[in-house]
């Protein structure tokens, strides 16, 4: 299996790379970066103009926070797993801190509305959330909590270079099933990058030697899960106002708070309960460490994206997220003791993120071309 890598054997290499987080965390930098993500967190939603911070220095503050988070989120993750090879039990101490720091901001908004029925009361954990959305909430909660926890898994039985190839495909399950459940149409460009992103992720994984098909599987259901949360999501913001109008701290926190029991419940049903205290013995401080900067890192990476869209086009935003993926490679590379090689398998990623890159400049133009059919139709 793939966990059986030996990072944590190599404990020169695993506490350098140890340090140089904790010391990027104990800099002055560390309230910086949480001052930033309080206030794009914070800022209003498309009915509330936000605030956008002016100067190349919080382009370039909100610019190194989006390349931390997302570059660190992907390792860090990996690194838990294997501190910590039980997904249920690490996703339950990462919601519970992302709850804490997101009421310890003091800018959550909480329901004032009084639960009418059990449901109501239920899933609005007794009036800390607002009743009505909280029911509507919902299956987003369930979709939010099934992407995290096969997400968590995917980590046990795939390198991060084939998870991160194995997402472009999710552009076509999206494609589709926006199609299938709210008639969005997409143009020919759209369809061939897809196509590129197919064979780029072929060719990768029929060369890969660290590819397995329990692996794929489980990043498959990652994929449909992150597509369906995406949809439903949207879905929420298009019908209802109430939705459309929260902030991003309130969706984090009805994203966390209600994924909490749901992931329970599969800690449960896996069975983890009966290993979870041999497992938690077994955790090195090294381990530790790693797992609370997951917690760090799991609550930083919701912002910082949005942060970094208020400052930046969207061509920019598309162009580093890309980039991101390939210091994510190289780091596991280097960090993970991970492999890519032969030109099939390098030619295979290369494909892949090349169709990602066009898939995302191939929709935005094409949906900024139905915007402007749209207005001149009006």
């Amino acid at each position: 299996m793939y966990t059986h890598i030996n990072l944590f054997y190599d404990a020169k290499l695993s506490l350098c790379y140890l340090g140089k987080c904790l010391t990027s965390l104990n800099s002055p930098t560390l309230s910086r970066i949480f001052y930033l993500n309080k206030k794009y967190m914070t800022a209003g939603s498309s009915s509330q103009a936000a605030s956008k911070p002016s100067g190349s220095r919080d382009t370039f503050e909100a610019l190194g926070l989006f390349i931390i988070a997302s570059v660190g989120m992907m390792l860090i993750n990996k690194l838990a797993v294997i501190a910590l090879p039980l997904p249920s039990t690490l996703m339950v101490i990462q919601l519970v801190a992302t709850v804490g720091l997101l009421f310890a901001t003091g800018k959550v908004a909480v329901g004032k509305a009084k639960a009418t029925t059990i449901l109501e009361s239920l899933a609005s954990f007794g009036g800390i959330l607002d009743p009505k959305i909280a029911v509507r909430w919902i299956p987003i909660s369930v979709l939010f909590a099934t992407m995290i926890y096969t997400s968590a898994t995917s980590f046990l039985h795939a390198s991060v270079s084939s998870i991160l190839v194995f997402r472009n495909v999710t552009a076509l399950i999206s494609t589709a099933v926006d199609y299938i459940t709210r008639g969005v149409k997409v143009n020919t460009e759209v369809v061939l990058s897809e196509v590129v992103i197919v064979l780029g992720a072929t060719l990768y994984g029929g060369s890969s030697a660290t590819f397995t098909w329990v692996g794929l599987c489980w990043m498959l259901i990652n994929g449909a899960a992150q597509v369906g949360y995406g949809v439903v999501l949207k879905r929420e913001m298009d019908t209802n106002p109430d939705v459309k109008a929260m902030k991003k701290y309130t969706m984090s926190l009805y994203n966390n708070l209600m994924g909490l029991p749901l992931v329970l419940l599969i800690f449960f049903v896996q069975g983890e309960y009966v290993s979870v205290f041999q497992g938690l013995s077994n955790v090195t401080l090294s381990g530790w460490v790693v797992i609370l900067l997951s917690c760090i890192f799991g609550f930083l990476i919701s912002t910082s994206g949005f942060g970094l869209q208020q400052l930046v086009s969207a061509t920019t935003f598309i162009v580093i997220n890309n980039l991101a993926k390939f210091v994510n490679i190289t780091l596991g590379m280097l960090f993970l003791n991970e492999k890519i090689s032969g030109v099939a398998e390098w030619g295979g990623c290369i494909v892949a993120f090349a169709g990602g890159l066009w898939y995302s400049m191939a929709l935005q133009r094409f949906q900024e071309q139905q915007k402007q059919k749209g207005q001149s139709q009006q």
